[in-house]
């Protein structure tokens, strides 16, 4: 089997980092894969260092002939059996590329976020399959304009689960030296790690609110933040306004943040938008107790009061009553990540996602 993938960002996020992952593994499936995407994009560079097979196209517009072209040579020299799509531009350029081919191979778009309007529609019409990671946005995209309802497929995500549970406090300490004063406060027990780039969806303003509410209780409380973006000088006002600068600590972008959610006392996901949300499952994976919100594909990514807490969203009382249960029992708590562990190592493993994707195709190949 042949699997051609496209991707049109430049970035390198979580769908870029999943498209690796699965061009890693896909192999031992009997999959042979090559990538198209934007010269000089992150994805590009990082795909060439784990050696992937590479081919460019500028994916400058919905309709661009360079890449049609471009992809149209690919597909008559190298017959992919399915064309995978992440981004419009690339899937466009796909689906008038193989027009006329003969056998023409299936044409598959990934969609990890629905924002209304026609294009989930004419996604599903214009492909053999639309990719989605939850069940939630399956029927977010299903109540939008009649789509071919059958046409959309849940692919969870792979994750690459670590397996070392070891304590690395001494290393959660080393990063968060680097951060200056605020940074080396006393790091004892509570401590909230919140994974998440800084935009106002994802919560952190909330959480300094339940933050608040907590300092008092729980005076040597942290509240570790890790992650970057356009909301840093908000939060960062937020912190003082709230006098909470000894009890936040914000790290930045780290690209392998599990140690310091493992040293963690909890983690947190309050995000109020969210097809499913990676942050939870990981730190699940690790054994370490979660609250999140309930809202988007989180509830998809564990059992509540099995494996962790979900809350409504803005509810404050909420979220403080779930984290007081944690930091008043947290043996309890481990014992109910511990289950959620095992759990979600099966539920979203790479070769549950390498699996499903491969079935997907096959049952499409012409």
């Amino acid at each position: 089997m042949r699997i051609l993938f496209t991707e049109s960002s430049n970035n390198l996020g979580g769908q870029e980092l999943q498209l690796l992952q699965q061009l890693s593994i896909l192999p031992e499936y009997g999959a042979e894969c090559r990538l198209v995407c934007r010269a000089g994009s992150r994805i590009s560079e990082q795909g060439s260092v784990q050696g992937v097979a590479l081919s460019h196209a500028p994916f400058a517009r919905a309709i661009d002939t360079t890449s049609i072209r471009a992809l149209r040579s690919i597909v008559a020299q190298w017959r992919p059996d399915a064309i995978v799509a992440h981004g419009s531009p690339d899937f466009y350029a796909a689906r008038l590329a193989i027009v006329r081919t003969s056998p023409r191979p299936a044409l598959f778009r990934v969609k990890t976020y629905h924002t209304g309007g026609h294009s989930g529609w004419l996604h599903s019409w214009l492909s053999d399959g639309v990719l989605v990671p939850s069940e939630f946005l399956r029927r977010t995209i299903c109540t939008s304009r009649l789509p071919r309802h059958a046409n959309i497929h849940v692919l969870y995500p792979g994750v690459q689960f670590y397996d070392t549970k070891e304590s690395v406090q001494d290393s959660m300490k080393g990063e968060m030296a680097k951060e200056g004063p605020t940074a080396q406060a006393d790091l004892s027990h509570p401590v909230i790690c919140h994974v998440a780039m800084l935009r106002g969806e994802k919560g952190h303003l909330f959480m300094l609110d339940v933050v608040a509410a907590l300092k008092d209780r729980y005076p040597s409380i942290r509240y570790v933040i890790i992650g970057d973006g356009p909301e840093r000088e908000r939060v960062e006002s937020r912190i003082r306004d709230l006098k909470l600068t000894r009890h936040v600590v914000m790290l930045g972008f780290l690209s392998s943040p599990h140690e310091q959610v493992l040293a963690s006392t909890v983690a947190v996901n309050p995000a109020t938008v969210e097809p499913l949300g990676m942050s939870q499952i990981e730190a699940l994976g690790l054994g370490v107790p979660v609250v999140a919100n309930r809202a988007g594909g989180i509830p998809e990514t564990f059992i509540d009061k099995h494996h962790g807490a979900l809350c409504e969203p803005g509810s404050v009382d909420q979220w403080v009553a779930s984290l007081k249960e944690i930091f008043e029992d947290e043996k309890a708590a481990r014992v109910r990540a511990e289950m959620g562990s095992r759990w979600v190592r099966s539920r979203f493993s790479c070769a549950e996602n390498a699996e499903k994707l491969v079935s997907m195709i096959s049952a499409h190949i012409r």
